[in-house]
């Protein structure tokens, strides 16, 4: 069940043709609220997993490149584990 701030924070989905859209800032908003049920300690990955969330369900995020997305989430991987970035694109 969809929590009414979180309802608050998700824009207004038409029923044109084009995919739905959901700005960074929504996006920003909704990983605010979920923070707490995610399996994140940072604002940033809980908007990654947002994001991640939405593209699989079809619905473009304005401002938000996936590559650039997965870049740093193999960044933050690789400084936490002492590995090379490049072991997480596998």
């Amino acid at each position: 069940m969809v929590s009414k701030s979180l309802r608050a924070a998700l824009p207004a989905l038409t029923t044109s043709l084009s995919p739905p859209l959901v700005r960074r800032l929504n996006s920003q908003e909704i990983a605010t609220i979920k923070l707490p049920d995610l399996n994140a300690d940072k604002l940033e990955s809980a908007m990654r997993i947002v994001a991640g969330t939405a593209a699989n369900m079809g619905i473009t995020v304005e401002g938000w490149d996936m590559e650039v997305s997965k870049l740093g989430w193999r960044e933050e991987k690789s400084a936490k584990y002492g590995m090379q970035a490049k072991e997480f694109a596998k």
